[in-house]
């Protein structure tokens, strides 16, 4: 990614986010997005994913956002 000037990729396709932490989910309505960056990664998934999220993707800082 520095080599092309890149500084962060925004990554929403679930078999995508799959490969890249380990961390699979069934597609959803709801938002669910890995952001990477040099420095490292972040896991954005609903609330309800939490848990799964956290003991699957291991080398991933892991978000939650609740409806309503």
């Amino acid at each position: 990614m520095a080599a092309e000037s890149i500084e962060a990729a925004y990554v929403t396709q679930p078999v995508s986010i799959a490969y890249l932490t380990g961390f699979h989910a069934e597609p959803i309505e709801r938002l669910m997005a890995l952001v990477v960056r040099a420095n490292g990664a972040t896991l954005i998934v609903p609330a309800i994913e939490r848990e799964a999220a956290v003991r699957s993707a291991l080398d991933v800082g892991v978000v939650s956002w609740r409806d309503g």
